[in-house]
């Protein structure tokens, strides 16, 4: 599946992905690829990981943002990252 981290200005990462996890408003979420439709509000200031195999991208979300699975496709949006 394909794992993306998107910025207002910007595609900070995108790639071929085995799993995202976010920490949505409800809890910790894994997404593996045949997931269902999925959308949700992230924690400000938690952390995403985009596991790729052999490597794994980290980002911290400061102020929050979105996680929606749409097919083989895990956006995560948000207004502002750092990432590792």
């Amino acid at each position: 599946m394909i794992g993306r981290l998107v910025l207002p200005d910007r595609i900070v990462y995108e790639g071929e992905v085995t799993g995202v996890v976010v920490r949505t408003l409800d809890g910790d979420a894994t997404f593996l690829a045949g997931h269902t439709p999925f959308i949700a509000a992230l924690v400000p200031g938690s952390a995403v990981r985009f596991d790729g195999g052999d490597e794994a991208i980290s980002a911290v979300l400061g102020n929050g943002g979105f996680v929606e699975v749409d097919g083989e496709v895990v956006t995560v949006s948000a207004p502002v990252a750092e990432t590792d």
